[in-house]
């Protein structure tokens, strides 16, 4: 039962239950999947990956295309691979279970595709686009 100075929505969603004294509702899956971000966390910070994804011009390119973005912004991602990558001649990422590290961030794979270049690949692509859409690029464009 609820006490009647509770407030708030009844679809509310928190994440733990401190934040629920009522138990109006908890979001396993949010708790599961910031366990998950946690683990995968330690494990990369301890430097244990899985393997790594070597990115081709090529590879961009294909996404970009399958995607239907610009050449323009394919040869954006592309500087990017290669800014991530700097120290190394080719650029790659690396990969722990579900997720990939690029540009200092954890990058989930995107599940719709079966192959794992496509899944990172597609994410990768993504991100780039989200973090271009924000302005989260338009510091480092300013400094050039």
């Amino acid at each position: 039962m609820y006490r009647e100075s509770v407030a708030g929505d009844s679809r509310d969603v928190v994440k733990n239950e401190d934040e629920a004294p009522y138990h109006a509702g908890i979001d396993i899956e949010a708790i599961k999947e910031q366990g998950r971000i946690e683990m995968w966390n330690r494990v990369a910070g301890r430097w244990l990956w899985e393997g790594h994804l070597e990115i081709t011009r090529t590879m961009v390119r294909n996404a970009i295309e399958h995607r239907g973005h610009s050449k323009e912004f394919g040869q954006f991602v592309w500087e990017r691979c290669l800014k991530d990558s700097a120290p190394r001649k080719r650029p790659r990422v690396l990969y722990l279970v579900d997720a990939f590290l690029f540009e200092g961030e954890r990058v989930p794979f995107d599940q719709d595709f079966g192959i794992k270049e496509e899944q990172i690949m597609h994410a990768l692509i993504e991100h780039v686009r989200v973090k271009k859409r924000t302005g989260m690029y338009k510091n480092e464009a300013d400094s050039r």
